[in-house]
């Protein structure tokens, strides 16, 4: 008896797992964009994964790319990428100045970080749940890493709630 209730336990946690939605960041930023970028959009991106990771949805990422502008971004394209479909698509556009701009405050150069775009796509019929831009220097944190994780908490709790709202339709 035990042992059939051991793999009873076993089989509801595996799959409780398979019916997992599952959401697929893909980050890009503007070409040109200052040599300090890179390090805020990965930074950015690991940032990210724990808030949906806790919410219990599989997230996974397609690689930090650079584009000419959002207009770029195509979602019939996007599917190309991916191996397996997910059923979200959470596309973060980062745009950047070209130039490092120098921080009085802290007294070393910054990225001239202008700001970002979330789009959330459930990607089976390419329709988008949520769109929302972030001004950067409207956090009132200095330090870049410091506004990443502000953001970060400030987006990831705008897109779960989309998410939690559309379970409701």
């Amino acid at each position: 008896m035990k042992k059939k209730l051991t793999f009873i336990f076993f089989i509801a946690i595996f799959a409780s797992g398979a019916f997992a939605n599952s959401i697929s960041f893909v980050f890009f930023q503007n070409k040109g964009a200052d040599e300090l970028s890179e390090k805020i959009s990965k930074k950015f991106e690991a940032q990210l994964f724990e808030p949906f990771f806790d919410a219990g949805y599989i997230a996974t990422s397609i690689p930090l790319a650079e584009i000419k502008s959002e207009k770029s971004i195509k979602i019939s394209k996007l599917k190309k990428n991916f191996e397996e479909l997910t059923d979200f698509a959470l596309i973060i556009y980062m745009e950047y100045g070209n130039k490092p701009v120098f921080n009085e405050k802290l007294k070393r150069k910054i990225s001239d970080w202008k700001k970002i775009s979330i789009s959330l796509i459930e990607f089976s019929n390419e329709k988008e749940i949520y769109h929302k831009i972030f001004l950067p220097n409207k956090i009132k944190e200095l330090d870049p890493q410091q506004k990443v994780e502000k953001l970060c908490e400030m987006i990831s709790a705008e897109v779960l709630k989309a998410l939690n709202n559309r379970k409701g339709d």
